[in-house]
């Protein structure tokens, strides 16, 4: 096996494990194990467990970032793009488990931070497009937009808290479907809603058909 193909073999088992178990009771032992690859192999490529993890998060926001711009470039109106996003983001929120992000909180509160300004970033850039679109559209009403992406980057901060989660007894796709099914019908025009509504069956099976993809992508 070529020296690419290993890297790549230990990334996506790690990502699958560590997004499933969380990583900091993971040891490296465990994973050169289950691989039945040295661990000499693995620091090869990653250097620790914690330069593993941040492949794998880099790695991971690359491809959302791919994903999502290929969503707002597209010819589709704003109710499409929305119910493609949601679809992206339900099958991405899917893998997530309150150890994954407990253990990103709790033991590397920088890289969460760093995820977190991503996170702003791109809302900030993805609303803002869609909003102005969906004016346009009279798809969505005329509402300060400053006003609907400081609401939409709340919801996504609560959403990925682990406690908020744990005391609401919530998983990461259950709050984040019912809070931007709120959000949507908050902001978009009676037109809108009726778009949004009819659509809204495609995403239970649009997220079954991107989980399939996604899997493939990473294997």
């Amino acid at each position: 096996m070529s020296g690419d193909k290993y890297r790549i073999k230990i990334l996506n088992y790690s990502r699958q494990k560590f997004f499933r178990q969380g990583f900091y009771k993971t040891s490296m032992d465990e994973i050169s194990s289950e691989l039945r690859i040295s661990k000499k192999t693995i620091y090869k490529f990653f250097d620790t467990k914690e330069d593993l993890v941040s492949q794998i998060i880099n790695d991971s926001l690359e491809n959302d970032e791919i994903i999502l711009d290929e969503i707002i470039n597209s010819g589709d109106n704003v109710i499409i793009k929305f119910i493609r996003i949601m679809s992206y983001l339900q099958m991405r929120f899917s893998e997530l488990s309150e150890y994954w992000l407990r253990d990103l909180q709790i033991h590397i509160p920088k890289k969460w931070e760093a995820l977190d300004e991503f996170r702003v970033i791109k809302v900030n850039s993805v609303m803002k497009k869609l909003i102005e679109q969906g004016k346009r559209e009279k798809s969505i009403k005329n509402l300060d937009s400053s006003l609907i992406i400081e609401i939409t980057i709340s919801s996504m901060r609560m959403i990925l808290r682990n406690d908020f989660l744990t005391k609401n007894k919530l998983t990461v796709v259950d709050a984040y479907l019912q809070i931007f099914d709120l959000l949507l019908n908050g902001i978009l025009t009676e037109k809108g809603k009726r778009m949004y509504n009819s659509e809204k069956r495609k995403i239970k099976s649009n997220f079954e058909k991107n989980l399939l993809l996604e899997r493939e992508f990473y294997v």
